[in-house]
């Protein structure tokens, strides 16, 4: 049996499977190269230049993809800005209670509950978002 995988030009994995033999110039897909062998479809790319997998670099994060183009890591500012605004709702939700007539809390420590739901608002104007964000501390 032989094992075997495709790859598109740039390196990236497309498929790969098992046959009893090499396969034909027909069976493989239009812009892809084959390579016979073993590979770690999660953690490699393909080296197209010299035909063999090659790992790749340790990924920075979960919401970074890997760049075929450029073989390097990069941040996928969809799902970064998603995980920063649900973060954000759910410390919003968290702290709704602080703003509600008859709470607890001193007029004080009402505005300073206040001031923190503001900052969450405004980070989405942090220069590093959605990257990185610095997130406000609660008050105390």
């Amino acid at each position: 049996m032989i094992i075997y995988a495709y790859y598109n030009s740039q390196g990236r994995y497309v498929q790969s499977g098992v046959g009893p033999e090499a396969l034909t110039e027909s069976d493989i897909p239009q812009g892809c190269q084959v390579y016979y062998g073993q590979v770690n479809i999660t953690n490699q790319y393909h080296d197209v230049v010299n035909n063999v997998p090659v790992n790749m670099p340790s990924s920075p994060g979960e919401i970074y993809v890997f760049n075929y183009t450029n073989k390097n890591w990069e941040l996928d500012e969809e799902q970064a800005k998603q995980n920063a605004v649900y973060k954000r709702s759910q410390l919003l939700l968290e702290s709704d209670w602080t703003q509600l007539p008859n709470n607890p809390l001193t007029a004080i420590k009402q505005q300073e509950w206040a001031t923190y739901r503001q900052a969450l608002r405004d980070i989405t104007t942090q220069s590093s978002y959605p990257g990185t964000v610095i997130w406000p501390t609660k008050p105390s």
